[in-house]
């Protein structure tokens, strides 16, 4: 099994960081514009991509208020089937609070692997923007 990790430090509160997770807003923000779904556990959000021609289930697995999210991916793109996503926030100080970002459980690093690393390290940079400046500036318009 091969694992995405990437940490990154972010001028802002944990509640801040949680919602910028946690919300539809938030998440349009720095990631994709099209998401569907309630934010609570064990119900599933959905993620459209192209206008809908890629689309990602994530079942949300647990969420711990400006602590920890955890996803695990329904599909249905088949690499990223049974993936987990996991966010880990901690406040370092008053001034910064440290963002841990796992994907977990790829197959191999051969596919898409390399592609969603980098997508992702990029995707924490506009998370990271959003949470300390507001900068709406989301990855898939």
């Amino acid at each position: 099994m091969a694992d995405i990790l990437h940490r990154v430090g972010i001028n802002s509160t944990p509640e801040k960081v949680y919602s910028t997770i946690t919300s539809k807003n938030g998440l349009r923000s720095w990631w994709t514009v099209d998401v569907d779904g309630e934010f609570r556990e064990c119900s599933v959000l959905i993620f459209g991509f192209y206008n809908r021609t890629v689309v990602f289930r994530m079942h949300i697995d647990e969420l711990i208020p400006n602590e920890s999210i955890s996803w695990t991916c329904l599909g249905d793109p088949p690499e990223w089937k049974d993936t987990q996503l996991s966010w880990k926030i901690k406040q370092k100080n008053e001034n910064q609070t440290i963002l841990s970002f796992s994907h977990t459980g790829w197959g191999s690093i051969e596919g898409e692997y390399r592609m969603c690393n980098t997508t992702w390290g990029h995707l924490m940079i506009l998370l990271k923007e959003y949470a300390e400046k507001n900068t709406v500036n989301p990855y898939f318009t």
